[in-house]
């Protein structure tokens, strides 16, 4: 079986390499021999010691063996893909984070370099939905989307593919880790926040997010003498690219303003390390987020509310999400209505108030969680691998035309 993703993995894991090792781990477990190709600089933790590792290039394609496995991302680089393309070799296409934030926006309001990159993207996925044996998404509103966008741009034979999305796309979405969660871990946070009842978010801070209500919602908890304190566990740095750092600086800028900077709000000072996450998810009442109404909501399966599914931690939340919404039905979200910190606010001091109310909405979170196991949501992935019939179909090929169209971007 080769899996190929243009991720780095490292020390710390972000959502695409945790659900690349979890579906490596998984198919080692059913006697699959794993070739992990990944972005240069990625090394493997110890526990994935049977996989082969490759640097992902295209000369690797040569090495693929006719009725070998292949699993390829829904952002393997347009060359490698197009490269994938001209070959007779079938592959299913792994598109779990497929909410094309960077290509909705309209193509007038961008520069012609954005334009064309908007193109690319969409023949990118086009190509995929075209020639992948089947497709995996989180969510069945990427099934919807891939729809639109083929119709965005319709010609001979858009009416068919569309049709056969149905049997193509199936739902595997990030899953909940299998191994227990671990208590006993020592105090992590800054120690102006002991004592505080503290929501924690869990992951980085994009310009997709509503950052503004959520701490909108903390100056007026401040305001009213609530013991709520809000803790980004992102951090005051991400990459360092500019396109990351700016939506960070904008919350610094915001909570500063509002008088909660290191008052009712905090920012770690530094990256949290993957053994660190236990620590922070155990001395928190529960996790906090605010989407906008947005179509990126609308299909995105929030990654870090997961930790809060392994931990048995509730979310409050403004606005929803996929993941959301489920956790709401199993009893373990409060949600709002999108950009109202009134509600919000008004959610985090009821949680802040009420213990048997974190205890219920705590339960109810980890009962979703075991429901929602790698061991479980991989099942269709898994059984569809060792299905005999897998990885024998292959689209025509494209036509020189249409190659050309692709490298051009248009």
């Amino acid at each position: 079986m080769w899996l190929l993703y243009p991720d780095r993995i490292q020390g710390a894991l972000l959502g695409p390499g945790v659900r690349i090792l979890a579906i490596s781990r998984h198919l080692e477990a059913q006697g699959h021999q794993v070739e992990l190709v990944l972005g240069e600089g990625s090394h493997l933790p110890s526990s994935q010691s049977d996989a082969r590792l490759h640097v992902l290039e295209e000369s690797v394609l040569a090495r693929i063996q006719p009725g070998d496995g292949l699993i390829v991302s829904g952002y393997l680089p347009g060359r490698i893909l197009a490269s994938l393309a001209a070959r007779p070799q079938p592959f299913q296409a792994d598109l779990y984070c497929t909410t094309a934030t960077e290509i909705i926006c309209h193509p007038m309001l961008g520069s012609i370099r954005l334009l064309r990159e908007r193109r690319r993207r969409l023949l990118r996925y086009r190509l995929l939905v075209e020639r992948a044996e089947r497709i995996w998404v989180s969510n069945g509103l990427q099934q919807a989307f891939l729809g639109g966008l083929l119709y965005s741009s319709p010609r001979k034979g858009t009416v068919r593919t569309v049709d056969t999305l149905p049997q193509k796309c199936q739902e595997v979405p990030m899953g909940v880790s299998d191994e227990p969660f671990s208590t006993g871990n020592p105090w992590p946070y800054p120690g102006a926040m002991r004592n505080r009842r503290i929501f924690l978010w869990g992951g980085g801070i994009w310009n997709w997010f509503d950052v503004p209500t959520l701490l909108e919602a903390f100056a007026l908890l401040q305001e009213n003498g609530s013991s709520a304190a809000l803790f980004f566990l992102g951090g005051r740095r991400l990459s360092g690219r500019e396109e990351h750092e700016r939506p960070i600086r904008a919350a610094l800028e915001k909570a500063s303003s509002l008088g909660i900077l290191d008052r009712s709000v905090f920012f770690n000072e530094r990256a949290a390390q993957p053994q660190e996450l236990p620590g922070y998810l155990e001395h928190c009442v529960a996790g906090a987020m605010s989407n906008p109404a947005s179509f990126e909501s609308a299909t995105s399966w929030r990654t870090r509310y997961l930790d809060l599914l392994w931990a048995g931690k509730p979310l409050v939340v403004s606005g929803s999400d996929p993941l959301a919404e489920r956790m709401a039905a199993s009893g373990g979200a409060m949600v709002s209505a999108s950009g109202d910190p009134v509600a919000l606010a008004g959610s985090i001091d009821k949680l802040c108030r009420d213990e048997a109310l974190s205890g219920s909405l705590g339960a109810g979170s980890s009962a979703l969680g075991e429901r929602l196991r790698w061991s479980k949501v991989l099942s269709p992935l898994l059984s569809a691998c060792d299905d005999p019939g897998s990885f024998s179909r292959t689209a025509g090929q494209p036509t020189l035309l249409w190659r050309a169209r692709y490298k051009l971007g248009w």
